[in-house]
């Protein structure tokens, strides 16, 4: 059972097909569940209980048992009769590399070739709907392996070789077009590999002939970058408020003026607009930090924070900039991208201005809903860079959630948060 809406990420130190076949229900109900998460629904139709356990899973001629014994004796683990979508493959080569997933599934003109009521039929529709489902698959013609066995027994080796040679996990899908569209098999060829692009034409041949249709999966590259709503933070270049504190000053005949100089007010509100301008949402902490930096101060006493305060005061009289919380930000400018932490710029709590935190917690919401309260305030932690879930930092987020449910734009029930939006 999931919440999830939209997607659901597994993540696991392995793969399900590292896991061998087992009696243990739980260990193959794990296994299918990896698989799936995968493969898509197309690993169901591989028959999930190990045919290992049935002492009936036996070749079915002696041409297959031969086959298999020449298997094993190049050291490959086979199992015979591997159960997909309604279908026997006469045997299957496990990967060396993933004991519970195969590498190459082998047929013979054997008893389940003969079951077939047509050479069409068996030559495009088991292949098909098996190749569909992402097998590799290669056959061996029983005239070939009694009159040409060496060449036929090289055939299967090279193939077997291939196969295992491959990511064991790789996620293969057919491709939509084949190369000449009649189809796989044909009455002249005595061995063949049958893994590739599938005729045109072998889809509809399968449903007409009432096979099972298997699903369509379309697998995609799930974005792990940044969430589309977040941005680096773009900290203002330090030059640049030193060359807006000398052109401020020079324009108005007060060069090498000192931040403290009370006559320097309008010169540190040219600055301070500048901090705004690139950096708003900007906390004042923030601002007192860039400010004093483009005087070259180590730090902001209190007759500098005076003289910021009261730059800052006359920018917000003059309409310059807005108060937006307890941050300054551009007249009309909406927060649109919350900021991920950058090399040179780590924020703490207090600032980052409320909007920003409240823009990523309903983001969060929205693409995970019925998430928990802790859940949440440690994801959002984690997106601006704070390892540790601090007194602080917990304060301040559980006061952005409570706020965003105060206002409606969030819903807290039992099942968790909700965004009001998508409820």
């Amino acid at each position: 059972m999931t919440r999830a809406r939209r997607r659901m990420e597994v993540v696991a130190s392995f793969h399900g097909g590292d896991l061998p076949e087992s009696a243990n229900k739980s260990v193959q109900h794990l296994k299918r569940y990896l698989q799936y998460a995968q493969h898509g629904p197309s690993i169901l139709q591989t028959e999930a209980a190990d045919p290992d356990a049935d002492p009936d899973a036996a070749p079915e001629s002696p041409f297959e048992e031969e086959v298999i014994d020449v298997l094993r004796g190049w050291g490959y683990e086979v199992q015979p009769q591997v159960g997909v979508a309604g279908f026997r493959i006469d045997m299957a080569v496990r990967h060396p590399g993933a004991p519970g997933t195969y590498a190459l599934g082998i047929e013979c003109d054997g008893a389940m070739y003969h079951s077939s009521r047509a050479a069409r039929d068996r030559d495009r529709l088991r292949e098909a709907v098996l190749r569909d489902l992402g097998w590799r698959l290669h056959r061996i013609w029983g005239t070939d392996w009694y009159r040409n066995r060496r060449d036929a027994m090289a055939r299967l080796r090279a193939a077997v070789e291939q196969a295992c040679a491959e990511d064991p996990h790789a996620v293969r899908v057919a491709p939509p077009a084949g190369r000449d569209g009649t189809g796989v098999g044909n009455g002249d060829s005595t061995a063949e590999d049958v893994d590739g692009p599938r005729g045109a034409g072998d889809g509809q041949a399968a449903e007409a002939a009432g096979a099972p249709a298997a699903p369509r999966v379309e697998f995609v590259t799930v974005d792990t970058g940044p969430a589309p709503w977040s941005r680096p933070y773009q900290e203002v270049d330090p030059g640049l408020l030193t060359e807006v504190r000398d052109r401020s000053s020079g324009r108005r005949g007060m060069r090498g003026t000192e931040l403290q100089d009370p006559d320097a007010l309008d010169v540190v509100a040219d600055v301070a607009l500048c901090v705004v301008e690139v950096e708003g949402p900007v906390e004042k902490e923030v601002i007192y930090t860039r400010v004093r930096l483009a005087w070259g101060l180590g730090r902001a006493g209190q007759v500098v924070r005076d003289r910021i305060d009261r730059a800052l005061r006359r920018l917000l009289k003059q309409g310059k900039i807005v108060h937006v919380g307890t941050a300054y930000d551009r007249p009309g400018h909406e927060v649109e991208f919350a900021r991920t932490p950058t090399e040179r710029c780590a924020r703490r709590v207090a600032e980052v201005p409320s909007a920003e935190r409240q823009l990523v917690l309903r983001n969060m919401v929205d693409e995970g809903p019925g998430v928990q309260r802790d859940d949440l305030l440690r994801e959002a932690a984690r997106f601006f860079g704070w390892a540790r879930l601090g007194t602080d930092i917990r304060d301040a987020l559980t006061g952005d959630i409570d706020a965003l449910v105060a206002a409606g734009g969030l819903i807290e029930s039992e099942g968790g948060l909700m965004s009001a939006e998508g409820s």
